[in-house]
């Protein structure tokens, strides 16, 4: 009987090989590869326009569903997605990932590609700490920034539920990794992309049930909160264009059979420090749709494309106003 599991092991975990090397035949990279020093990074770039947009997803997100709002952004806009190491067609993690190592891997491969600043920056949850590191070292290359339901370096401490819930994930994740490597993970998808481009759904499914795919989200979440305090070191942002986007109902996404009781404390809180996520700047926008949970890019990305326009102009009058001075 020991033997016959073996055997059905080995059998599993070749077929799962050999079903992820020919999902990378059959979903080659919507961008470009671009060789920096941790292997290969995917970056997405499409339109063309004075300043360049590039979006920085949550933990687990990949460029591939952030295509509905890029594509309404770059008929006006050039705009860049891009996939951290581990994620879709990125090469793999190695060891705990931080948000700054992540803002020095994407400031590599853009620059390695060839887009060049000044940057508009769009991070989203954990991608708002990429990018606020991004511009914290980089700020010459930044022209502006738009915070997507971002995660607030102090969270962990002030909501201890939302801490309550990384730690829940963990083993979830660790189960998860182990049952992907037999390809059991290709059964029960969670994200089919009903709501995104349909010429994009093959390819999220099938990246979901990658064993590298959540070997690279469990690796950022082992990191986050390093990643914290590495954002906690950062400065305000003077008078760059900020544009910061809300929530109403964030942790609905996360507990959507919650107490209602408790889930309103939690978002009265998550707001509070979204609020002060707008004190960075003397030049912020807050908008807020009250609607939505921390899955608002997919939501609501007419919202998101709106609120991008909206740095945009920002940008635009903040450089007039620098010219006139």
């Amino acid at each position: 009987m020991a033997a016959l599991v073996v055997i059905l092991a080995l059998a599993a975990g070749g077929w799962q090989e050999l079903r992820t090397r020919q999902d990378h035949h059959d979903f080659p990279p919507t961008g470009r590869l671009i060789q920096v020093c941790d292997g290969e990074i995917h970056l997405h770039c499409i339109g063309s326009g004075n300043r360049t947009v590039v979006v920085s997803g949550g933990t687990g997100v990949l460029s591939l569903q952030w295509s509905r709002v890029q594509r309404d952004l770059a008929r006006n806009a050039r705009v860049c997605t891009w996939d951290r190491p581990g994620f879709a067609w990125s090469s793999p993690a190695s060891g705990p990932q931080t948000a700054g190592h992540a803002a020095e891997v994407l400031h590599a491969a853009l620059h390695a590609a060839g887009e060049n600043g000044p940057y508009v920056l769009v991070g989203e949850s954990y991608g708002g700490y990429v990018v606020r590191i991004f511009q914290n070292r980089h700020s010459d290359e930044v022209s502006g920034i738009v915070l997507v339901d971002s995660a607030h370096e102090r969270q962990w401490d002030e909501i201890p539920e939302a801490k309550a819930l990384l730690v829940d994930v963990i083993p979830k994740l660790k189960a998860a990794v182990w049952l992907s490597r037999f390809g059991l993970l290709r059964w029960n998808i969670p994200d089919h992309g009903l709501d995104l481009p349909p010429d994009v759904r093959p390819a999220l499914m099938a990246f979901q049930a990658h064993t590298a795919t959540i070997k690279a989200a469990l690796a950022e979440i082992d990191g986050v909160f390093e990643s914290a305090r590495q954002v906690l070191n950062t400065r305000e942002i003077g008078s760059l264009p900020l544009v910061v986007v809300s929530a109403g109902r964030s942790f609905q996404k996360f507990l959507p059979n919650g107490d209602p009781a408790q889930l309103r404390q939690m978002n009265e809180k998550w707001m509070l420090m979204q609020n002060d996520l707008c004190k960075l700047s003397s030049n912020c926008v807050h908008l807020v749709e009250p609607n939505a949970t921390h899955g608002i890019a997919r939501e609501k990305p007419d919202f998101v494309a709106a609120a991008v326009r909206r740095v945009l102009e920002l940008v635009a009058a903040h450089r007039l106003a620098a010219a006139q001075r």
